[in-house]
């Protein structure tokens, strides 16, 4: 591929890891966002504040059906830093609950011998939908169990639509919006944020996150009953708190593929709420750079692209302007097109369609748009500022990536490419109407059976961008894109059946 990345092999896992050069910065956050209000709250915190060198914050939104695996990834962390190689004193682990099945808000100070309840929230029935909580949360736990690096994991949540569910009388399952998100964690000093969801490595919720962390640890796909590996990578940074911010995001990346994996043939030894622990998985870490500069950077080089495809601009950099005879009727370029665009989202799925449990419009960006160029050069036809505008886009993406794993299933499949970043590619109206939202996944744990529905996330997901107030599409050209592919009357089954009356895409 063009401007590929460089595999190298990570002698621990013996898997392959995509590694761009990334510096390291450990931004301190003892001291940062204090603006007393959640401290009036707590009636328990007596003990004297001490800074240490790690903190792991943990945000586990558990009102919801996942309500069983909060409680779950608690006891993993607690079994972890009880297992450390040395007495975990330079680490702080602090984690908010929330249930479905009894009212209250829990704060706790994990340790090796267990939980301790840090606050006097637990009589409050708090919205862990709402960024008000992820806020107050954040004050109270930077300020109680300050370090100089910080971990921030959020659990729960589907793509660009939202995370941490929330089960209430006046909405089912309400989600905190990624601006939300962002704008709770904005400038707060944390160094790195993994979200426990599905399909969380996206292009859109990374540009949201720009100025809310330094590094991104997500994965492409559906995330597993068990969540991350919170047992492998607390235990870690209890084991080596002078790892840098960097290694901690990287770190997360290759425990999840070691947790999921079938390590040479025979199952990891570690508990699980699945009982196979082989499954098809992939995750990434990206540098988002000083303030977000090289998610920007990336995100400006896609726009260009986008710019070129549905208008015909160029950008400054190819001599601005338009790449066609302005007195041409019309510019043609997705018509002309548009099997192209289809053949290289097909490629860009990670794993078999079949891994994709329904999100099939969540393609690889990277791979989309790497194949997309090689099908319009095809056959001694060029465009040269295509190939010269993917160029600049795989440059920058080289850039901000710092790593990324997948399991050996996916890497024996050959059918999987990823590169760390999904992007949204909505479904034709012909698609959204049929969806199957009945679909369930079963797991089975310990002889009991967990059904859990497949779609329990996006059921209620909004059309557009603006609609959960996602920055990215005021600044690219994504949504005319779409708007122009599906207005061709062409759909990713070949569907010819005649578009509705109002289009959904304009």
């Amino acid at each position: 591929m063009n401007g590929g990345l460089e595999n190298l092999k990570r002698g621990r896992n013996g898997v392959l890891l995509a590694i761009a050069a990334a510096a390291c910065l450990a931004m301190p956050v003892g001291g940062m966002c204090l603006d007393g209000q959640s401290v009036k709250k707590d009636r328990l915190r007596s003990a004297e504040i001490v800074q240490k060198e790690w903190a792991v914050y943990l945000y586990l939104g558990g009102d919801n059906d996942y309500e069983g695996v909060v409680d779950f990834a608690i006891d993993q962390c607690v079994k972890a830093l009880a297992d450390s190689d040395e007495e975990p004193d330079d680490v702080h682990v602090v984690a908010l609950l929330d249930r479905m099945s009894e009212p209250g808000t829990w704060v706790y100070e994990l340790k090796a011998d267990g939980r301790h309840e840090a606050s006097g929230w637990s009589d409050d029935e708090r919205n862990t939908s709402d960024p008000a909580t992820m806020g107050e949360f954040l004050d109270f736990a930077m300020t109680n169990f300050p370090a100089n690096s910080s971990l921030l994991v959020v659990k729960s949540g589907h793509a660009w639509c939202g995370v941490c569910p929330d089960v209430s009388e006046d909405c089912e399952k309400c989600m905190m919006s990624i601006d939300g998100l962002g704008a709770a964690t904005r400038d707060r000093g944390i160094d790195v944020i993994a979200l426990d969801g599905d399909n969380m490595a996206a292009i859109e919720v990374a540009y949201e996150l720009r100025h809310s962390a330094r590094y991104f640890v997500g994965t492409q796909q559906d995330m597993p009953l068990d969540g991350l590996p919170y047992y492998l990578f607390v235990k870690d940074i209890a084991n080596r708190t002078s790892m840098s911010a960097a290694d901690v995001a990287m770190d997360i990346v290759c425990d999840f593929v070691l947790y999921y994996n079938n390590t040479d043939g025979k199952k990891n030894t570690l508990d699980h709420q699945l009982a196979n622990s082989q499954m098809a998985v992939t995750a990434s870490a990206f540098d988002l750079g000083e303030d977000g500069e090289k998610v920007e950077a990336l995100v400006e080089a896609f726009g260009d692209l986008m710019d070129y495809m549905v208008l015909g601009e160029l950008p400054e950099a190819l001599g601005g302007g338009l790449a066609y005879d302005a007195s041409a009727e019309n510019w043609t370029w997705i018509p002309v097109n548009r099997g192209n665009i289809a053949s290289a989202r097909d490629a860009a799925l990670i794993g078999k369609m079949g891994d994709q449990a329904g999100y099939e419009w969540l393609p690889d960006l990277y791979t989309w748009l790497d194949c997309l160029d090689q099908l319009v050069n095809m056959e001694n036809v060029t465009d040269e500022n295509l190939t010269a505008l993917v160029d600049a886009f795989q440059v920058k993406f080289a850039g901000a990536t710092l790593g990324l794993d997948q399991s050996q299933i996916l890497n024996r499949s050959g059918l999987s490419t990823p590169h760390g970043l999904n992007m949204w590619f909505p479904p034709s109206w012909t698609q959204w109407d049929k969806l199957d939202y009945s679909r369930e996944r079963t797991y089975f744990y310990n002889g009991s059976r967990i059904v859990l529905p497949a779609e329990v996330y996006c059921v209620d997901c909004p059309f557009y961008y603006g609609d959960v107030g996602l920055d990215l599409v005021e600044d690219t050209l994504w949504m005319d894109f779409f708007a122009l592919y599906y207005d061709s009357k062409w759909t990713i089954y070949g569907s010819l059946d005649a578009p509705r009356e109002t289009p959904l895409w304009t």
